[in-house]
This record gives C-alpha cells, sequence and structure tokens, in this order.
C-alpha cells in the first residue's frame, strides 16, 4: 500500500503506535506488563513498513518521503511513541 499524501504518511507512523496503545483497556495487559518489548515492537514494525514503502515507491519512479528516506528514525520514533503511551498513560 503506498500513500500519497506525504503529511499523512508521516503521521501515520507514529500514530498508528499511539492508537494501537490508547485502544488497550486500563487493566494491566501483556503490553503494560512490557513497554519496552512493546515498543520495539512498534518500532520494528513501523520501519519495515518505511522499508516496503520505499521500495513500492521505487518501484514506480516515485521519490521516497521522509519517513521511508530514514526508515530507522521512524522506526525509532515509533517506538519511543509506543514506550511512552504505555508508561504514562
Amino acid at each position: 500500500m503506498i500513500l500519497t499524501n506525504k503529511k499523512l504518511t508521516l503521521a501515520l507512523l507514529p500514530a498508528v503506535a499511539i492508537l494501537v496503545t490508547a485502544a488497550l483497556p486500563a487493566q494491566a495487559g501483556i503490553l503494560h506488563k512490557h513497554p519496552v518489548a512493546a515498543g520495539a515492537a512498534a518500532g520494528l514494525a513501523a520501519h519495515h513498513f518505511a522499508k516496503k514503502g520505499a521500495a513500492g515507491r521505487a518501484a514506480n519512479g516515485q521519490r521516497p518521503n521522509l519517513a521511508e528516506r530514514h526508515p530507522v528514525i521512524s522506526g525509532v520514533a515509533a517506538g519511543a511513541a509506543a514506550h511512552h503511551i504505555l508508561k504514562k498513560h
């Protein structure tokens, strides 16, 4: 899936992690008990999403956006956002 709106794509990566963790119940579940592992998983998923998106854009002759040009930073940001939400909210 390739998103054409660059601002939407940039906002989507950390927002996915926030939405997933915000939808969790107040009761401590496995993600709340292991926020480091959940943050790492969110970062890995964001990194993978950015790499696949960049490959799809390159195959179509398009220029990748900021998140796709820097997938490691995207992964770290999504992991940090997920970890923060799980620990503080």
